[in-house]
């Protein structure tokens, strides 16, 4: 449906053009043609320029959107005292920070997760640390956390 439209618009913008160099037709056909040549490449540049701001603006959208999104860094991780505990910090955190859903993937081929037992959030001056427990589990293979932070879904790589 929004082609018909496009190509409408598309049709009086090349009509308006072209009455423009058919109005100056009485200078001599020659200067004629020549000013409508000019007037072409001078709407060549145009939509050359819009299409660059529009690829600028884009990537510029894109990056802020990237660095907006939480990025929990794995700090610290244990097996000791019958509990799995991990810590990671995230430095762009806000004043409300907050942490649901979390769940532990021991390793990359087992479908088991584990919820956490425990969260401890901390925020000062803009970094979030966060502690994680766990029950004690005994084998790794690539494990991971999958969580929450402020409602949106996030996954990390725990260190080891």
């Amino acid at each position: 449906m929004g082609k018909p439209i496009h190509s409408l618009l598309y049709m009086y913008y090349i009509s308006s053009f072209f009455s423009s160099c058919n109005q100056n037709y009485s200078t001599g056909w020659w200067r004629s043609l020549r000013k409508c040549g000019t007037l072409l490449q001078k709407s060549k540049k145009h939509r050359t320029m819009k299409n660059v701001f529009y690829i600028v603006t884009v990537i510029f959208l894109t990056v802020i959107g990237l660095t907006v999104n939480a990025k929990p860094r794995c700090q610290g991780f244990n097996n000791y005292d019958n509990k799995v505990t991990i810590v990671f910090t995230d430095n762009q955190a806000k004043d409300k920070y907050t942490v649901s859903d979390v769940k532990l993937i021991p390793s990359s081929w087992s479908e088991k997760e584990y919820p956490a037992t425990s969260v401890e959030i901390t925020v000062k001056k803009g970094v979030a640390t966060v502690t994680l427990t766990f029950p004690h589990v005994t084998q790794f293979s690539n494990p991971q956390v999958t969580l929450r932070i402020n409602g949106k879904k996030s996954k990390f790589k725990v260190c080891q």
